[in-house]
């Protein structure tokens, strides 16, 4: 009983920062709803024009290797078109579920190491990354998808790493290694994951003897030979 009563506070500590993010991004990007429809923008607009479906898997002619970020894109555009409002509510959504996934995994691993107020500093955290002006580029402009989704990948596989470090579930490797090979397709931004995954394995090892080796191999292996496939 007292396990399920820690899992619901805890569930609605969660449901109650998310609440806050949202508010905050749109109460900061709504005035720019309507805009973002400009320059690369166009000629994202012009590849995905009359094109078959299937041309996403040459990525709509874009020379690179993002056939899940052109995928999405012409189903988004097929659907909506220039309409402001669905394309605002997309990013802003995707900019607020990074937020949210930040301060998951911040608030965990300050927890874990013994940070001082580990919740407020990971809400704080999510709050610095939801607002920072840094970040208006990516979440205004409409052409800037990719950097939204792989932000999302990146942070969801450190927090499936998290989880299977924790528990060793086999489930939570598979998953660690689902959403990379989703990321790699989506932009180059994803190559990333295997250091920070590694990084984040160290860590845990320092901190508390495991895992070995062999929990090493299993993380990054399947990770590393991924990237040289890739390329």
């Amino acid at each position: 009983k007292a396990r399920i009563n820690r899992m619901m506070l805890q569930a609605r500590k969660n449901a109650a920062v998310l609440a806050l993010l949202f508010t905050a991004v749109h109460a900061f990007y709504y005035p720019t709803w309507n805009a973002g429809f400009v320059s690369d923008f166009n000629g994202l607009q012009w590849r995905l024009e009359d094109k078959p479906w299937y041309d996403f898997l040459h990525s709509f002619g874009f020379p690179a290797m993002q056939q899940l970020l052109h995928l999405a894109l012409y189903v988004f555009y097929s659907l909506f078109g220039t309409k402001p409002l669905p394309w605002y509510l997309l990013f802003s959504s995707l900019h607020i579920l990074n937020a949210w996934l930040l301060y998951l995994f911040a608030g965990r691993v300050f927890a874990r190491f013994s940070i001082p107020w580990p919740t407020v500093a990971a809400v704080s955290a999510a709050i610095c990354f939801a607002l920072s002006p840094y970040h208006t580029e990516p979440v205004v402009w409409k052409v800037c998808l990719n950097f939204l989704l792989s932000g999302a990948f990146i942070l969801l596989s450190l927090l499936l790493a998290l989880a299977w470090l924790e528990q060793g579930q086999r489930k939570h490797l598979f998953l660690v290694h689902a959403v990379f090979a989703a990321a790699l397709f989506t932009f180059e931004l994803a190559l990333v994951i295997p250091l920070l995954c590694l990084f984040l394995a160290w860590m845990w090892r320092v901190e508390s003897g495991a895992p070995g080796r062999g929990r090493f191999v299993r993380l990054a292996a399947p990770q590393w030979a991924r990237t040289a496939f890739y390329f």
